[in-house]
């Protein structure tokens, strides 16, 4: 091979091999299992959106065990960039879970306070079942949290431990796996009702759930109160709720694609739009990304 031939396939090979690093940089994302193809969009219960940039502490049950397993995912990054540059990370997010999809551990990066571990929470199992979420790092703190978990078949109860003090619980009111309710208490105020009904039952149909909990008439009279309208099992729209169950002012409203995935959630205090978020998905039905209020959160799997 003469010299020129010689400089021509190096060149050659040269460029081949920028253009295979390319491609595999480019593809470089996260994809399903060649025999996995996912249904339905579901990896996020949709009820739970207000609360996918919060510590699991207060919603433990945010990710489909399932898909997540049928996925073979092993770790979830949500990414925020733009911290001191626009390509740095500002805060990360971060899910691992188990071969049964469950989740194991929780870890949250604020990049524009602290290198160091803001939020830690570890998840504890007990014959398949949640029962414990244990976080030592709260918000930069070095403060040890415990959350007892128990689920039974109508009723999952999250109680928060508090030194010398009630502790704070939630109990959570299903039916076939379908909520119907959520109480929050603090201590031994009920500070939240929420109810779930389907949109085609009136709102005088709860007052029959209420005598049946463990909830007052001056309990009720004092919470916040709130009805979430669903259809085929998912919410829709959210009203404040009176003591007459009369329905008052927007809170929340749901909206959906063509295929059912959610596109849109947003979230209101006294009629004025605190939270606006957008969804976007790749076509294997996988969340890829999302805005908060124009914030850009990137997706990843490993």
């Amino acid at each position: 091979m003469t010299k020129k031939n010689t400089f021509v396939f190096l060149t050659l090979l040269s460029i081949k091999l920028l253009f295979i690093g390319c491609s595999v940089e480019s593809n470089g994302a996260f994809e399903l299992p060649d025999n996995v193809h996912i249904e339905k969009f579901g990896l996020f219960n949709p009820y739970l959106a207000d609360n996918l940039m919060e510590s699991p502490l207060k919603q433990p049950f945010f990710w489909n065990d399932s898909l997540v397993s049928l996925g073979r995912i092993k770790k979830l990054e949500i990414i925020r960039k733009g911290n001191k540059k626009p390509h740095d990370i500002a805060e990360r997010f971060e899910y691992l879970f188990d071969l049964s999809g469950r989740t194991t551990s929780f870890y949250f990066y604020n990049f524009e306070i602290t290198n160091k571990i803001y939020s830690e929470v570890r998840f504890r199992y007990s014959n398949k079942k949640l029962i414990k979420l244990e976080s030592p790092v709260f918000l930069g703190r070095n403060m040890s949290q415990i959350v007892d978990i128990e689920q039974r078949n109508t009723l999952t109860l999250i109680a928060r431990k508090k030194t010398g003090k009630d502790g704070d619980t939630t109990f959570i009111y299903h039916s076939k796996g379908v909520i119907q309710a959520r109480i929050e208490k603090l201590g031994n105020f009920v500070s939240k009702i929420q109810f779930y009904l389907p949109s085609n039952k009136p709102v005088s149909v709860l007052k029959g759930f209420l005598k049946r909990s463990n909830v007052t008439q001056e309990d009720f009279l004092l919470a916040e109160k709130t009805v979430t309208f669903t259809e085929r099992n998912m919410p829709q729209r959210s009203f404040y709720l009176t003591e007459n169950f009369v329905k008052g002012d927007l809170t929340e409203e749901w909206h959906y694609g063509n295929f059912g995935e959610l596109s849109t959630y947003k979230k209101y205090i006294n009629n004025t739009c605190v939270k606006d978020m957008k969804f976007n998905y790749s076509k294997d039905k996988l969340l890829r990304s999302f805005e908060n209020n124009r914030s850009v959160y990137e997706v990843n799997y490993h």
